[in-house]
């Protein structure tokens, strides 16, 4: 059993380059590129019971790479929708009398 564990790791190894390379062209900054490759390895390391022998490991690699980058992608789109429309309800309530009133009104009943 630890044999096959050791032999998986090498495996991944030998696939470094390959996901260092792949993970410059998915992410922007070099530092995005070197966490993603460490959170393929992780990943895998985690999922290993899930890879059947005999298939692609490189595929298997960069599959969970992209799948990581865009999950990553999507929570960085939704955070940054969110914070637009917090800022825009606040310009909403900095600019309208009665929302100040009401928001007074509300902080005084806190």
């Amino acid at each position: 059993m630890k044999n096959h564990e050791d032999q998986f790791r090498r495996e991944i190894v030998k696939f470094l380059p390959r996901m260092k390379m792949y993970a410059r062209k998915l992410a922007n900054k070099k530092q995005d590129a070197e966490d993603l490759v460490n959170d393929t390895i992780v990943r895998a390391l985690r999922s290993r019971n899930q890879f059947e022998m005999g298939t692609n490991l490189g595929s298997w690699l960069m599959t969970i790479m992209r799948n990581d980058y865009l999950g990553k992608m999507k929570r960085a789109y939704w955070q940054r929708d969110r914070l637009v429309k917090l800022h825009a309800e606040k310009d909403f309530v900095t600019q309208n009398p009665v929302a100040i009133i009401e928001l007074k009104q509300v902080k005084k009943a806190i």
